[in-house]
C-alpha cells in the first residue's frame, strides 16, 4: 500500500505547541503552511515514507524522538505502537499532548538518555524496528549504541546521520563540542555537549560487524532553503553530508 505524509497542518500544530511552549488545543489552533519544510520533507521521505515495510505491523522505537511527529507518521502507516525517548522534558511533554489531542493509540513517550546502555537494553526488547534519524552524530558513544541495539531481538534499523567525511583514509569518528541548545540529545541543565560525528565507512563496518545487512543507501546533501524565509539567525545556514541507511539482521 502506497502512503503519504499526513496534512502539513498537524506538523505546523506540534511544531507551534514545542516553539510557543504553549499547550493549547488543536481546536484552537489555525493553519497557513501549504507544505513541509524542504529539509524535514526529504527526511520523512527518505526515513518513513521509503521503509514503509519496516514500519506497517512493526513496534517501532524512535531514539532521540524529539516532539514525536516521526512516530506520529509511523502510527499514520500503520505501526503496532510507537515508543519515542528524548533526554529533554518539553519535547516529551509536547509529544505526549500532541498525542492525546489527536487520540492516537499504542504510543509511549519517555525522557530518557539513550547512552543509558540498561535503559536502552529494555527499549529495545518491545521493539521490531529502531529509528535513529539525525542523533548518531550527537552522542558520545555511537558504536556501542548500535552495538547494544545489534544484541536485541530488533529486526530492523533505519538510520539516518550526518558524516564527518566520506574519505576512506579518513578518520571513522570525529568528537567535537557545540552548544547544548543545538543538540536535541543534550540535557537542558549542559551549556556545552560533545558529539561524535562518523563517517561513511564507520557506519558501513559496523553494521556489517553486528550482523545487520545494508537494504538501501542513499547519501545526500541535507540543505534548508527555508533558512532565507526565517529571521534573527546568527548562523548562515550548513551544508551537511548526510546518509540514510535502512537494514535487517542477517538470517
Amino acid at each position: 500500500m502506497n502512503m503519504k505524509l499526513p496534512d502539513i497542518k498537524y506538523f505546523e500544530y506540534i511544531s507551534h505547541l514545542f516553539h510557543s511552549n504553549q499547550l493549547i488545543p488543536m481546536s484552537d489552533y489555525t493553519h497557513s503552511w501549504s507544505d513541509y519544510p524542504s529539509h524535514e520533507l526529504k527526511k520523512f521521505e527518505t526515513v518513513l515514507l521509503g521503509n514503509q515495510s519496516m514500519i506497517t505491523n512493526n513496534r517501532i522505537l524512535d531514539l532521540g524522538c524529539h516532539s514525536g511527529y516521526m512516530c506520529y507518521i509511523a502510527s499514520q502507516f500503520g505501526a503496532k505502537s510507537v515508543t519515542g525517548v528524548n533526554i529533554r522534558q518539553q519535547p516529551i511533554e509536547v509529544a505526549n499532548y500532541f498525542f492525546n489531542q489527536l487520540q492516537v493509540p499504542n504510543y509511549k513517550f519517555i525522557v530518557g538518555n539513550i547512552e543509558d546502555f540498561s535503559l536502552l537494553e529494555q527499549l529495545c526488547k518491545t521493539a521490531d524496528t529502531v529509528i535513529i534519524s539525525t542523533v548518531l552524530e550527537h552522542l558520545r558513544n555511537p558504536e556501542f549504541v548500535l552495538r547494544t541495539i545489534s544484541n536485541s531481538n530488533v529486526q530492523n534499523i533505519i538510520i539516518e546521520s550526518s558524516i564527518a567525511d566520506d574519505n576512506a583514509d579518513g578518520p571513522m569518528l570525529y568528537y567535537y563540542t557545540h552548544d547544548s541548545n543545538l543538540d536535541f540529545n543534550a540535557s537542558d541543565n549542559n551549556k556545552k555537549s560533545l558529539g561524535c560525528c562518523p563517517n561513511q565507512r564507520f557506519l558501513e563496518v559496523i553494521l556489517y560487524y553486528h550482523g545487520w545487512k545494508i537494504t538501501k543507501y542513499e547519501k545526500y546533501d541535507s540543505f534548508s532553503a527555508d533558512w532565507f524565509g526565517a529571521r534573527n539567525l546568527d548562523t548562515f545556514p550548513m551544508l551537511r553530508k548526510v546518509v540514510s541507511i535502512s537494514a535487517t539482521k542477517f538470517k
